[in-house]
C-alpha cells in the first residue's frame, strides 16, 4: 500500500512532474555519453586482434602475410598483452580519479576524461607500429580507470532518490550500445576507420556535458552556495529558488554533519599523535607506538572503516571480482576469433556485434522466446544482428523506463510497507 508522503518529505513542487523529472534525465544521458565513449575504446582492441592476429600457416610467405597486417603483424604473444594492457593499466586511472573528482568536480572532470579518448582514437587510426598501438592502448586503461570516480559520483548527487536507482541504471544500456555500435562498424569498415569515425563521439560528449549543471553538493563543499542553488533549479525543471529551498537546506545540513564528522575523526587523530611525543615514547613499548600520520590522513581512514563506507565498498568488491572470473572481460578482445572458431553462421564480425548488445553470444534469451542466427532465413541473415539489438535494446528500454514513468505518474511518491 502507498502512503502519501509526509509535508517534509515533500519538496514544494511548482512545475509538473515530466518537467521535474526532464532535467535529470537529460543531465544523466549526457553524462552517460561518457560511458559509450569507454566502451567505444575498450572495444578497439577486439577489431584491431581480428585484423592483426593472423596464423602464419595461413599464408604462403612472410611478405604476404605482412601485407594483409599492414606490417602490423601479432603473434599470440603480442595479442594477449593489447588485450589485457587495457585492463593491467586500469588501476592506475582508478587510484588517482578520486583526487582527480575531488579537485576539479564532477562536471569538469567528466569534460576531461574526453580528451585521452580522442588522443587514442587518432593514434588507433594512425598507428604506423605496434608501439603506438600499444600507447594507445595504455592511455585506454588509465583512462577507464580515471572515468569511474566522476561518473558514479554525479549519478548519485544530481538525481531524486526515487529515480536515482532507474536513471543509474541506464548507464548498462549506454554501455552496451557504445560495444555494438563500435563492432558493428568495425564489421563494415577498416579498424582505422572505425577508429577515425569515433574520434567525433567524445569531442560530441565534451559539447553536451558543458551544458549541464555541476553537481551541487560538490558546489557547496567549494563553499559556492549561490551556484549550487542554481544548478538544483536546473536540476528540478528549471524553477525559481524558492521551489528548491527545502532541499537545499537539506544539502547544506549534510555537508555540515560530514564536515564535523571528519573533523571529529581528525580531533581523535590529533590526540593520538601525542603518542607519538618524545615524553610518552619513553614509557610505551616499541611495539604500540602509533605512527606519525597527520590527522586529516587519519581521519580520512577512520571515515574509510566507517559502516556506511565499509559495507558498499566490501559490496562493489566482491561484486566486480565475481564478475571479471565470469571470464567475459578476457574473450572480449578474442571475440571475433572465438565465433570463427566456433564456425558461427554468420560472418564472425556481425557475430560478435550482436552478441555483445546482448551479452548472450550468437544466440539468447530475450523477450518472448529464444532468439537464434541459426533459425534465420540465408537471404535476410545479414540483418540478424542488428534485428536481435533492436528486441534487446526494446527490452532494455521498457525496464528502465517503466520505474521512471510509474515514479512520474504516481507524483514521486515511494511505495511504502504496508
Amino acid at each position: 500500500m502507498e502512503v502519501p508522503l509526509s509535508e517534509e518529505e515533500i519538496q514544494t513542487r511548482t512545475v509538473s512532474r515530466f518537467r521535474e523529472v526532464l532535467p535529470q534525465v537529460l543531465a544523466i544521458s549526457a553524462a552517460n555519453l561518457v560511458v559509450m565513449d569507454m566502451a567505444v575504446t575498450l572495444l578497439f582492441s577486439t577489431n584491431v586482434i581480428a585484423a592483426l592476429h593472423k596464423s602464419p600457416q595461413d599464408f604462403n610467405s612472410t611478405e604476404e602475410l605482412y601485407n594483409a597486417t599492414e606490417g602490423l603483424f601479432m603473434d599470440d604473444t603480442y595479442a594477449s598483452w593489447f588485450g589485457g594492457l587495457p585492463y593491467i593499466c586500469q588501476p592506475i586511472g582508478s587510484f588517482a580519479s578520486g583526487f582527480l573528482v575531488t579537485w576539479l568536480g564532477r562536471k569538469r572532470s567528466l569534460m576531461l576524461v574526453c580528451i585521452p579518448h580522442v588522443i587514442s582514437c587518432v593514434l588507433i587510426s594512425t598507428a604506423p607500429s605496434l608501439a603506438v598501438l600499444f600507447l594507445a592502448n595504455v592511455i585506454i586503461g588509465i583512462t577507464v580507470g580515471l572515468t569511474e570516480a566522476p561518473i558514479n559520483s554525479y549519478f548519485g548527487e544530481i538525481c531524486q532518490p526515487t529515480l536515482r536507482s532507474a536513471l543509474a541504471s541506464c548507464a548498462a544500456l549506454f554501455y552496451q550500445f557504445g560495444m555494438f555500435l563500435v563492432l558493428m562498424l568495425g564489421s563494415i569498415m577498416h579498424w582505422r576507420t572505425t577508429a577515425a569515425v569515433c574520434v567525433a563521439a567524445p569531442i560530441i560528449t565534451i559539447i553536451l556535458i558543458s551544458q549541464i549543471p555541476e553537481s551541487p553538493i560538490w558546489l557547496i563543499a567549494q563553499d559556492r552556495k549561490n551556484d549550487a542553488e542554481a544548478a538544483l533549479c536546473w536540476l528540478r525543471g528549471w524553477v525559481e529558488p524558492s521551489g528548491v529551498s527545502k532541499e537545499m537546506e537539506k544539502l547544506l545540513c549534510y555537508h555540515e554533519n560530514v564536515t564535523l564528522k571528519s573533523a571529529l575523526c581528525a580531533s581523535k587523530s590529533t590526540q593520538l599523535q601525542t603518542l607519538g611525543s618524545p615524553e610518552v615514547l619513553d614509557v610505551i613499548p616499541h611495539h604500540r607506538r602509533r605512527s606519525k600520520w597527520s590527522p586529516r590522513s587519519m581521519g580520512l581512514i577512520r571515515l574509510l572503516l566507517e559502516p556506511e563506507t565499509l559495507r558498499p565498498m566490501v559490496l562493489t568488491l566482491v561484486f566486480f571480482t565475481l564478475s571479471c572470473m565470469g571470464g567475459m572481460t578476457s574473450v572480449k578482445p578474442f571475440l571475433v576469433e572465438v565465433l570463427h572458431r566456433f564456425h558461427s553462421p554468420l560472418d564472425p564480425k556481425w557475430s560478435s556485434s550482436a552478441g555483445c548488445s546482448g551479452r548472450r553470444g550468437c544466440s539468447g534469451h530475450v523477450p518472448g522466446g529464444v532468439f537464434s542466427l541459426q533459425d534465420v532465413p540465408c537471404h535476410r541473415a545479414r540483418y540478424a544482428p542488428l534485428r536481435m539489438f533492436l528486441v534487446l535494446l526494446r527490452h532494455q528500454l521498457r525496464m528502465f523506463c517503466v520505474p521512471i514513468l510509474s515514479t512520474a505518474r504516481d507524483g514521486g511518491q515511494v511505495p511504502r510497507g504496508d
